[in-house]
């Protein structure tokens, strides 16, 4: 038996929408789950954890875990297995035993000799019922330890009933239900305020029989020809099953095609497994949607570990259909959450919503779907003050995004988190451009008063000199706790633009910090090996949805080297796997088998951005792209948003977009199918415009020394630009401040632009 012709780990997770199963690598099927879909008001709900068809996890006998397979099928004697396997987002295909799941149905052709004794063993262990968790009104209970605000602090409306009530789901099974060539299987299940009966059938080509076994049902047929399928369909009536058992393996093959069909093509120097990971990406996020309609869309966290989650697990994977060239998809996840039942009331949400939103218009300059977002965006920002601090314009939560639960970092009650603040500041700068964009003057004004208070007491609040790094959170009343940790997610301002800015004074230091004290052969780990965090794991493992915003910030931070190297050791794991794993156990763990087999959404989201971003230095923002000088790998990344993006020769300098000198920001009036930029050792004679974020640019040119362009649009926006030594800048022939980065060459501003204003640095 050759290992490299088989799986590349114990099982293999597979799904499509809500349907998943786990099959292991000799073949057997370890587990059949869904998820289970609520139409409420016109609105679906898919659960958070799924209907237990088949599951081995969680069971057992004689004090013993599961140890076999929930489902075997055997030709003869013989057990088919998936040899030289080619893994599908949806399935796979082998030599004779080939899987491919639709949404509510899957089809398995196998390939064996007429005449042959077909049999199909479905343990009974696996066949569990009784209790089990059950969540689809996501942001008014608490699960997975994640800290909701307490209800008396959600408002005077607040209602955790609405829009339906939640408790665990009861799962009672029916008896199965034998005919001449299929298999019924039924359960009731019980909600809180409803109840349904859910089916599954199984459909074969030939006629079966069955035999008593021993905790285990057993079906058996003669093979009539040497090409074979059977099949599986689920539903809510018997009919919804076997209409869902009657696709063909033809029509799972069309759907495949579909599903997989490429978006981009990325080829960066030293990373080969780059391009093989833009390959496969978009079929795997794609088979990740659930409950789309015509206006709204679901993207489930994980092939088969998790369910849907209304959070960001939801939300960043829906930056990938950017990408890939279908905005209309990130638009129907947005919506989806935006109009959340109580998702007003979950900062976690609400903060990255409208960055999303943003970056949305980034590509698309949708702004109807803009204005119809704002009075939700207007709700979500009245909320949020209500926890704003009047002196700092701090935001008290009672989560923060590095841990489900935030006692595992020493947190309770009401805090300043340091990675939700960072968003609460890109949040206020991006709603206060949205809202003079949309005729609110008022409340840009509210945003910007903010804004500045958040921006002149972040790093005061935060940031500790000693260690060089941002602390998890400050109490609510600003005080320091007396114990500090430090992790890898409090740079999560980074992931969208004004990040930078906000972070322009301490961002070396935390990508030397990430670089120096978060060192792993292999990446990053969470916290440092001295951390005095209170839960041991966090100093051997790394969870990989915040790969996006530390590879951002190592670029920011003049360390673009360390984003390689971070990258490098996930495309290492990617190639081994096969998989976009969401968590490293640097030192193992008895959960790897389920990290190793499933792709999960936000991780391959984040491995997109840190390689797009991080490594080759290409950036999005309302204004257009921008690159990011430094040194490092060649690049080509086509298509992206109609582009082509390229990078080569040495040198961690750059004079403009080549045919654009000046400006490493696409002009706005002067659009271009290819952006190319060719590096250069020394830092140009003229300023550069690395980028004016959000801002559009007109008009750039450079006449000897000095550099000048027009503002597109009338907005706020930070701006930097290289200079080789500290320039005079002029605005509307008026000289303004700056600061200065003398080390870096690098000036910074921060302005409120009118279209038209004409900037000018001057060496």
């Amino acid at each position: 038996m050759d290992f490299d012709r088989l799986f590349p780990d114990q099982f293999r997770a597979f799904c499509s929408g809500p349907l998943s199963l786990c099959v292991e690598r000799f073949g057997g099927i370890d587990s059949i789950s869904l998820l289970d879909i609520r139409e409420f008001d016109g609105k679906l709900y898919p659960d958070r954890f799924p209907l237990p068809w088949l599951r081995r996890r969680g069971g057992g006998s004689m004090g013993r875990p599961m140890y076999s397979p929930a489902i075997t099928f055997r030709h003869g004697r013989e057990q088919f297995y998936p040899l030289d396997p080619t893994i599908l987002p949806n399935g796979f295909k082998s030599q004779n035993y080939c899987m491919l799941l639709r949404q509510n149905a899957a089809v398995i052709q196998f390939t064996a000799k007429p005449g042959e004794n077909f049999s199909i063993n479905i343990s009974k262990l696996h066949m569990r019922e009784g209790e089990f968790d059950s969540l689809k009104n996501q942001c008014s209970k608490i699960a997975s330890g994640i800290q909701w605000l307490p209800d008396e602090l959600r408002g005077p409306g607040f209602d955790p009933t609405k829009p339906f009530p939640e408790t665990n789901m009861i799962f009672t099974r029916n008896k199965p239900v034998v005919r001449e060539n299929s298999v019924l299987f039924s359960a009731e299940c019980q909600f809180a305020d409803f109840s349904k009966t859910v089916y599954w059938a199984i459909q074969f080509p030939f006629a079966i029989t069955e035999r008593e076994i021993p905790n285990a049902l057993e079906f058996n047929g003669t093979i009539d020809k040497a090409l074979f399928e059977v099949k599986f369909g689920f539903g809510n009536s018997e009919e919804e099953a076997f209409a869902n058992a009657a696709t063909t393996y033809a029509e799972m093959e069309e759907f495949t095609k579909e599903l997989r069909k490429p978006a981009l093509d990325v080829k960066i120097d030293g990373l080969p497994n780059a391009t093989e990971f833009f390959r496969v990406y978009p079929g795997f996020q794609r088979t990740l949607l659930l409950a789309e309609t015509e206006r709204e869309t679901a993207i489930r966290a994980a092939l088969d570990k998790f369910g849907y989650f209304a959070l960001w697990d939801h939300i960043y994977p829906s930056r990938d259909f950017l990408v890939i060239g279908e905005p209309e998809r990130c638009k129907k996840a947005l919506r989806y959450l935006i109009n959340y039942p109580w998702s007003e009331t979950c900062p976690w949400i609400t903060l990255q919503l409208i960055l999303q939103m943003d970056e949305y218009l980034a590509y698309t300059g949708d702004t109807d779907f803009l204005k119809e977002s704002m009075p939700r965006f207007k709700e979500f920002f009245r909320f949020n003050m209500r926890f704003s601090n009047k002196e700092s314009g701090l935001l008290a939560t009672s989560l923060n995004v590095g841990v489900d639960n935030s006692k595992e970092v020493g947190l309770s009650g009401l805090f300043q988190a340091s990675c939700l603040n960072g968003w609460w500041f890109n949040f206020l700068r991006t709603l206060e451009n949205f809202a003079e964009e949309t005729g609110d003057p008022e409340l840009a004004e509210e945003c910007r008063s903010v804004a500045d208070l958040v921006d002149a007491n972040y790093v005061k609040a935060f940031y500790n000199e000693k260690e060089g790094y941002l602390r998890a959170a400050t109490d609510v009343d600003g005080s320091v706790p007396s114990v500090e940790i430090f992790q890898n997610t409090h740079t999560l301002a980074m992931d969208y633009p004004h990040g930078p800015w906000l972070f322009r004074k301490i961002v070396k230091n935390l990508a030397t910090y990430q670089a120096v004290k978060l060192y792993h052969p292999c990446g990053h780990t969470a916290v440092a090996s001295d951390s005095a965090v209170p839960c041991e794991m966090w100093k051997s493992v790394h969870m990989n949805q915040h790969n996006g915003h530390e590879c951002k910030t190592a670029r920011f931070g003049g360390r673009a080297e360390e984003a390689f190297r971070v990258m490098e050791g996930y495309l290492s794991y990617f190639h081994r796997y096969r998989t976009a794993i969401e968590t490293f156990n640097l030192s193992g763990c008895d959960g790897d088998a389920n990290q190793l087999a499933n792709w999960q959404a936000f991780s391959a989201t984040a491995a997109a951005q840190s390689l797009i971003c991080g490594v080759s230095g290409w950036l999005i923002h309302r204004g257009g792209f921008y690159w990011l000088p430094a040194d490092g790998p060649e690049v080509s990344i086509a298509p992206l948003n109609g582009k082509h993006l390229s990078v080569r020769g040495k040198g961690k300098f750059a004079s403009g977009l080549k045919g654009i000198p000046g400006s490493l920001q696409e002009p706005m009036d002067q659009r271009k199918e290819k952006l190319e930029v060719v590096r250069e050792a020394e830092c140009p004679a003229h300023p550069v415009l690395v980028c004016a974020l959000g801002l559009p640019v007109k008009e750039v040119s450079v006449s000897g020394s000095k550099l000048s362009f027009r503002a597109g649009a009338s907005l706020r926006a930070p701006v930097r630009i290289l200079a080789a030594a500290k320039p005079k800048l002029t605005i509307k022939g008026k000289e303004c401040a700056f600061e200065w980065y003398e080390e870096d060459q690098i000036l910074w501003f921060d302005h409120k632009f009118q279209t038209g204003d004409l900037c000018e640095v001057t060496l």
